[in-house]
């Protein structure tokens, strides 16, 4: 017969599965905040549509918002979509399916429509050099 090490709640179990998306997701933010490369452009010398971001926020944080929108207009739109996809289960209040799609999709088209409009006017080359 197996010893059981340790047995958790359903709510212990929540808990300490929300602590280690919290350090995975904090563990992810400090490793491009100091490295700050976009394994796009790293690996395949292209930038991608979110190339940017990392450093916008870097320079949002240094309260550089001019610089911040220059490397990604859209860097604001990120951080609340993470944290609600983070957290839309535990959510009271969340939006319904149909909303998250056309919302997502949304963001998504806007991050594909600014990709291009930057690649014309050559203002992503610089990020990834």
């Amino acid at each position: 017969m197996g010893h059981v090490w340790l047995q958790l709640t359903d709510r212990e179990s929540h808990q300490a599965e929300l602590i280690i998306k919290h350090a995975g997701a904090l563990f992810a933010a400090l490793f491009l905040l100091i490295v700050y490369r976009c394994p796009v452009a790293y690996f395949l010398h292209v930038p991608c549509p979110g190339c940017g971001v990392t450093r916008a926020y870097k320079a949002a944080l240094a309260l550089h918002f001019k610089e911040a929108f220059r490397y990604h207009p859209l860097f604001p739109v990120v951080l609340p979509a993470v944290m609600y996809v983070a957290h839309r289960n535990v959510l009271v209040k969340r939006l319904s399916d149909k909303t998250e799609v056309m919302l997502f999709s949304g963001i998504l088209a806007a991050f594909v429509v600014m990709y291009g409009i930057r690649i014309r006017h050559g203002e992503v080359a610089f990020l990834v050099a």
